[in-house]
């Protein structure tokens, strides 16, 4: 189940921006019927909300060390997590930007793990792609909140 992610994105200049984000409030079974099994929240992995100044003092810290970790040793980031790669091994399908025909690009097949640099590495019919970005979550399935009304 999904406590977290990351988002990077590419902005004007050739830089880059990066959000983390979690779920440090509610439960994965007040979530929408088919979302509550694929999400974890902090409160259901320790029976109660805590104050995000208290994630931040604990996250800063672990972060601003393992930046200084990274500058020592390019590789080091991904020496953690390589192995930790959930979907190794598993048959996945990766959903990518728009296209022209139906709107959503289909990417399928075993997934080989992540590769040194952050690639979702896919083992497809058409050859082993390499997907630096994408989302395991159907577009057409995504949760947009309450309708408006």
């Amino acid at each position: 189940a999904k406590l977290a992610g990351i988002l990077g994105e590419m902005v004007p200049g050739g830089r880059a921006s990066f959000g983390i984000g979690g779920n440090t409030t509610g439960r994965a079974a007040d979530a929408p019927t088919g979302i509550g099994r694929a999400i974890a929240t902090l409160p259901d992995l320790v029976d109660h909300p805590e104050s995000r100044q208290r994630l931040l003092e604990a996250f800063v810290p672990r972060l601003l060390a393992l930046l200084a970790e990274m500058a020592a040793d390019p590789d080091a980031l991904a020496a953690r997590y390589r192995p930790l790669c959930a979907l190794a091994g598993r048959d996945v399908t990766v959903f990518r930007g728009p296209t022209p025909e139906d709107g959503v690009d289909r990417v399928h097949g075993p997934c080989l793990g992540i590769d040194r640099y952050g690639a979702l590495v896919i083992d497809t019919v058409a050859g082993r792609l390499h997907l630096e970005s994408g989302s395991l979550t159907d577009p057409a399935a995504a949760w947009r909140g309450p309708a408006a009304g």
